[in-house]
């Protein structure tokens, strides 16, 4: 547990390009545990709740939020910012260190990897 309370330490001490993903990778690892599913199958930009998230698991999610960036958050944030990659985006300019723009952080492979679900899921 000692490196999800040392989350913001770590992000405020990268490089401003690497700030993203590592936001990114450690929300998206928080939020499988909560839902109990593999963290490579959890899609950043689907809504939690279709992940199967309800209002318990968001309370867990929010507190280890919370212990990893030693920040306190309202109780409608993860109503407020409903995917991984909104609620990363949203963590980075409150721990006061925003990276560049979470496509940016991402690999070219990742990119087209979520770009290709999205175009399987509006067919």
């Amino acid at each position: 547990m000692a490196a999800a309370r040392d989350l913001g330490a770590q992000v405020l001490a990268a490089e401003p390009g690497a700030r993203a993903g590592l936001m990114l990778a450690a929300i998206r690892g928080h939020a499988a545990h909560v839902l109990r599913i593999a963290e490579a199958s959890l899609d950043v930009l689907a809504p939690l709740t279709s992940l199967g998230m309800d209002s318990l698991m968001g309370l867990e999610l929010r507190n280890r939020i919370e212990v990893g960036l030693g920040i306190r958050s309202p109780a409608t944030l993860l109503w407020t910012y409903p995917t991984v990659a909104a609620l990363s985006e949203h963590l980075l300019a409150e721990l006061g260190a925003p990276g560049p723009a979470l496509e940016e952080a991402l690999s070219r492979e990742e990119a087209q990897r979520l770009i290709d679900e999205e175009f399987e899921a509006l067919s």
